[in-house]
């Protein structure tokens, strides 16, 4: 079973940028990581 986590980001306006923060992953995914990797790229994120 897979699960789905939504993230809301602001400032990414770019749909090819958009596209490439698709992040696959198996379970138990690690929201901390995901926020932390999002806001280093320069963004800011927030579990949706």
């Amino acid at each position: 079973m897979s699960t789905t986590n939504e993230y809301r980001v602001s400032g990414m306006t770019c749909g090819h940028c958009e596209a490439g923060t698709l992040i696959v992953t198996g379970d138990g995914i690690d929201d901390a990581a995901v926020l932390t990797a999002v806001t280093d790229a320069g963004y800011q994120a927030s579990r949706a």
